[in-house]
Parts: C-alpha cells; sequence; structure tokens
C-alpha cells in the first residue's frame, strides 16, 4: 500500500470513530483559506473541474461561515476575533476560465470568493510566464532539450507529454530563484531553442478575464483584488518598480471597476517573495491584508502574510484541510515553502 492509499484509510478510520469531527472543533479558530488557479469542464491535474468545485463549495457552505478575504481582514483589522469554522475561497491570476466556470458554480451554491487579477494580464499588455513556460514545452517539436540556466546545466527528454511536464516542474523553481528580468530573459532564450516564438497575444487556452467580466463579477459580490501589474516576484525587481506593481495595480483596479481593494495577494508567493520592505509598500498602498501561496500553523500570525491551502480535485488532501488535519500536522514554524507548481 502506497502512503497517498495508507493515509486515506486512515483517516476513514478516523472520522469513522469521530475523531475528524474532534480535530474540526480543536481547529475552529483557524480559518481555512483556500488558493485556487485554474477551472474546466472536468479536472486534468492542472484546472478544477466544475462537479469537484462544486462538491467542494458544498460541503464548505455546510461546515462553514463563508466569507471574502477582503471580510476577513476587514475583522481582523477591527480587533475582533474571528468567528469560529470561518471558510475563505481566493482564487489567483484573473483567468477567464474563473468567469467561464468558476463564476457560475459559485453563483449557483450561494459561495462569496476573492479574485486576485494581474492588472497587466487583464489589460492584454502580457501573458504569465508560467504559461509561456509551459506553451514552449509543448508546442516544441525538438525531442530534448539542452541548456545552461542560472549556472545549472540541464539535458531534459521532451518526446512525450509526461516528460515535458517534468521538464516544466524542473525549470520552474530555478527560473522563480532568478533576478525577475533574467528570468524572462532566460524564458525568451527557451523560445529561441526550441523554435517556437512567443507572440504577444495571449492564446486562447491561457487567456485572462477581460474588465467587462470582472466588473460583472464585482456587481455579483466577488471580491476582486490586484495580484501585481505584471505578475514578477516583488524580491527580484528594482525598488522603483515596486510602487507600480504594488499601488499601480490597486489604482488600476479601483478605476477600472468603480470599488476599494482592501487585499492584496502576492505574485508566486513562495517565502522568497515577501519582505519587510515589501510589506511596508503593501501597507502604504492602503491594504488591510495580503495573501500568500504557501501553508503553516501561522495561518494569521502576520496580517500581511496570511497563509492558504493549496487545493486541488483530491477529495482526500480537501478533507485533510477541512477537517483541521493538515493544519495540525504542520510544522509550526515562520516558513514553509510549498510545490512551485501552485506558486503562480
Amino acid at each position: 500500500m502506497n502512503r497517498y492509499a495508507l493515509n486515506k484509510a486512515i483517516f476513514k478510520g478516523l472520522r469513522a470513530t469521530g475523531v475528524v469531527r474532534a480535530t474540526q472543533w480543536l481547529t475552529r479558530a483557524s480559518p481555512r483559506i483556500f488558493m485556487y488557479h485554474r477551472f474546466g469542464p472536468s479536472s486534468d491535474g492542472k484546472r478544477l473541474g466544475v462537479r469537484d468545485f462544486e462538491r467542494q463549495l458544498i460541503e464548505l457552505k455546510a461546515r462553514f461561515r463563508l466569507m471574502t478575504f477582503g471580510d476577513l481582514a476587514t475583522i481582523l483589522a477591527s480587533g475582533q476575533q474571528v468567528p469560529p469554522y470561518s471558510a475563505v475561497i481566493t482564487v489567483d491570476d484573473g483567468y477567464a476560465d474563473f468567469y467561464e466556470y468558476a463564476f457560475p458554480v459559485l453563483r449557483k451554491v450561494g459561495v462569496p470568493a476573492s479574485l486576485y487579477v494581474t492588472t497587466g494580464f487583464v489589460d492584454r499588455e502580457l501573458w504569465l510566464w508560467p504559461d509561456q513556460l509551459e506553451y514552449v514545452l509543448k508546442s516544441t517539436e525538438e525531442r530534448s532539450l539542452k541548456c545552461h540556466i542560472a549556472g545549472q546545466k540541464f539535458d531534459l527528454p521532451l518526446q512525450s507529454a509526461l516528460e515535458r511536464k517534468q521538464a516544466w516542474g524542473k525549470l520552474v523553481p530555478v527560473l522563480l530563484s532568478m533576478p525577475n528580468e533574467e528570468m524572462r530573459e532566460a524564458i525568451e532564450m527557451l523560445s529561441q531553442h526550441l523554435r517556437v516564438p512567443l507572440t504577444s497575444d495571449q492564446p486562447a487556452e491561457y487567456a485572462a478575464a477581460n474588465w467587462d467580466q470582472l466588473k460583472e463579477l464585482s456587481q455579483a459580490g466577488i471580491e476582486i483584488g490586484p495580484h501585481t501589474r505584471t505578475h514578477p516576484s516583488l524580491t527580484r525587481i528594482p525598488e522603483a518598480q515596486l510602487q507600480e506593481e504594488i499601488a499601480g495595480s490597486k489604482r488600476r483596479v479601483e478605476d477600472m471597476l468603480g470599488t476599494h481593494c482592501r487585499t492584496f495577494c502576492y505574485p508566486n508567493g513562495t517565502p522568497d517573495d515577501v519582505n519587510e520592505r515589501i510589506k511596508e509598500v503593501v501597507t502604504e498602498a492602503g491594504f488591510l491584508a495580503a495573501a500568500v501561496a504557501y501553508f503553516d500553523r501561522g495561518v494569521l500570525r502576520d496580517t500581511l502574510e496570511v497563509r492558504r491551502y493549496p487545493v486541488g480535485d483530491s477529495a482526500f488532501e480537501f478533507a485533510k484541510c477541512t477537517s483541521g488535519l493538515r493544519y495540525l500536522l504542520s510544522k509550526d514554524r515562520n516558513r514553509t515553502a510549498v510545490n512551485p507548481a501552485y506558486a503562480t
């Protein structure tokens, strides 16, 4: 029996004995803040399918008090206690598939959510770098990739869909570690090396929602917040660019939607993407709270570094989060990195 099957069997036994109900009660004061990215008609390992998403929302609505991240931030800023059994749905980036697939399910079940958009992405000025990397790897006719990036040598087979996916997974952590401009130059180098031109137009598979769609979402009660302007690693850009990425993206959302942004979401969101200077700029911009893309037991230890649960289509992993077992089994330390596949 593999580790996943063993954990699932253990969890099933714990549920039968009432332990799961007890762990949920023990962790009732810790809000469950869930992080999503992509959606589709069915789950495929990258996109969460509408049926799986609806199943999760129905369970959350039955067991938790659901609110937006902005509502949670307002409670924290007021000094009040967060209500027990609170939960928050957050979605990063601003892809069109949120409007097409996730929004109808949220509306059907009657659940609030917070969507964080990269404003340059919505403005059609760019498309996101992890998608550019995936596109190049998926589209090339080359059967392997041999190159040097950030002092590392790569010799990666590209003959199957699985090998291309594995190559993406190996390259992303290295690219994340690079200064922003060098990272973008490396992707352009890969584009040339693999003979796949990168156009300025967003391919349909990687397209952003537009401002009319976001306005409709906002009017329907979805919180729309900024996720920077160009989705850089904020610790790897010049100081002069920070204001435009953080305060500038806030102004853009507010100007286009006529709303007030209370919360912010860090792009990439790993421990290395946030520091005290960045949090100062976030505070100066007028945000009450900001979310990262990793998790440990210090969920609300710092309102400018609020931890979130990455969410996939596994009912078992979702149950671990909702029950509180994931919280209780996590190490109580300041920072724990997550799989870079979630850090977009």
